[in-house]
């Protein structure tokens, strides 16, 4: 029996196979290294790119940025600059909801008490890091859905398109919103995805009130969010999010409406 054993040992083929085996742990052990290598990778050129966009739309924004190059300008210098300057001496009547909601403006507000200098100035710094917040939001959103390499290329291609700069730096409110709808987005799908997650649900509603408070037209985000929960039958998860919803969104409107003059 032992020298069968011994022959089979010696055999060509077994030699062969053996050898095809242990070549293919070597390429496991290679992969494996070339997969920690790879997540490494997806860690830090995100953040190398959203640093690199921050960078020079921070810088090139004060150096080649002519207020009034697009025509939405125009109403941040005849809507917004007003309502800044009133919040600053406590005059809340001009909080009110709608296309052009009270929060861009108290949070301006806010950043010049606290660090004064020019409006304009405070704005194109609170757009820029929007906008360097909702590329990387970009990703991880997209990562979850399409995968890593699908979201790598377009953070990439998203950070060098002239569109995106532009509307990065321009004095509006719209890089702010982009940041909140995609933090809410990215927290309800975090939820969605694992079946539970009361936390990303309150923070998604958190996002979702902020959203709105900059922009009303983003009321339609919780709406689908809740009407997708109570499609999938996630009862309890609906029951959630509604409550956080109404916990943040209540008070405010209490807020608004009592600041706000009466016609």
């Amino acid at each position: 029996m032992k020298n069968k054993k011994d022959n089979f040992k010696n055999h060509t083929l077994f030699k062969a196979l053996k050898k095809w085996l242990s070549e293919m742990q070597e390429n496991v052990n290679e992969i494996g290294q070339e997969t920690a290598l790879a997540k490494e990778l997806l860690f830090y050129i995100p953040i190398g790119t959203a640093l690199i966009f921050f960078y020079f739309t921070n810088n090139l924004s004060y150096m080649y940025h002519s207020f009034g190059n697009y025509g939405f300008e125009e109403n941040f210098l005849t809507q917004i600059v007003p309502l800044v300057k009133a919040f600053q001496h406590g005059d809340l009547s001009g909080a009110r909801l709608g296309i052009a909601g009270p929060l861009y403006p108290v949070i301006l507000a806010a950043y010049n008490t606290l660090f004064g200098g020019d409006i304009l100035k405070g704005a194109l710094f609170i757009n820029v890091l929007s906008g360097t917040a909702a590329l990387l939001l970009f990703f991880f959103f997209l990562k979850r859905l399409a995968g890593s390499p699908t979201a790598l290329i377009s953070i990439v291609l998203l950070a060098v398109n002239p569109l995106f700069f532009e509307f990065t730096y321009t004095a509006s409110s719209a890089p702010l919103l982009l940041f909140y709808t995609l933090a809410a987005s990215l927290l309800f799908l975090r939820a969605f995805e694992n079946g539970k997650g009361a936390v990303s649900l309150a923070l998604a509603a958190l996002f979702s009130t902020l959203a709105v408070l900059t922009n009303i037209s983003t009321i339609i985000l919780p709406i689908f969010g809740l009407a997708l929960l109570i499609r999938t039958a996630r009862y309890r998860q609906a029951a959630v999010f509604t409550a956080a919803l109404l916990l943040f969104l209540i008070p405010a409107a209490i807020f608004i409406s009592a600041v706000t003059p009466r016609l």
